[in-house]
């Protein structure tokens, strides 16, 4: 017998500990922003590091420079970047910033922050369609509300700033296994 939907999401191990936590009314919309920052580091990882490079390049402090850029200079990015992923959301994102002449870092911040905001919902949408299969929907409607107030408090732009300044390190963060007899859920 199974422990919970979770456990056969198909999913990193790192979001399949978001959907654990989303799950269980034990853990706090705290604990599930605390799980949701390695999963998107995780997600980061399959970015190429030449798409960032590129991105600061066009969105850099040279206005000049990124006035000249072109949306087909972006989007011929794209055919390394194939496929549903968190790097061709950033391409979209990076595309649209430029036909709106938007340039600069705090543009560059803007396009990471949104595009890895959509990537995280996406992947609370999924997991909440891996509940709705394996288990029922109420469920499945709770655990999704759980992750999206979990990404909410996550602190994405934080998360973003520390990937401009070229930290890639994983958030080393771990969830707090709350088993003393004082411990447990918050009375509220």
């Amino acid at each position: 017998m199974s422990d919970g939907p979770h456990r056969c999401l198909p999913m990193h191990k790192n979001w399949q500990r978001v959907a654990k936590c989303a799950d269980m009314d034990a853990f706090s919309c705290v604990d599930i922003a605390t799980a949701v920052i390695p999963a998107l580091s995780q997600d980061w990882k399959d970015v190429p590091k030449n798409l960032i490079t590129a991105l600061k390049k066009c969105f850099g402090n040279d206005e000049q420079h990124s006035l000249l850029t072109r949306a087909s200079d972006i989007e011929a990015l794209r055919p390394f970047n194939a496929g549903p992923s968190l790097s061709g959301l950033i391409i979209d994102y990076a595309v649209q910033a430029i036909k709106r002449t938007q340039c600069g870092l705090n543009v560059l911040q803007s396009i990471f922050e949104n595009a890895t905001s959509e990537w995280a919902y996406s992947r609370g949408r999924q997991i909440e369609e891996h509940f709705y299969r394996k288990s029922d929907g109420k469920r499945a409607l709770n655990v999704r509300t759980r992750i999206e107030n979990g990404i909410g408090q996550s602190g994405i732009s934080d998360f973003v700033s520390r990937i401009l300044g070229g930290s890639y390190s994983r958030n080393t963060s771990k969830i707090v296994k709350k088993d003393g007899l004082d411990d447990g859920p918050a009375i509220l």
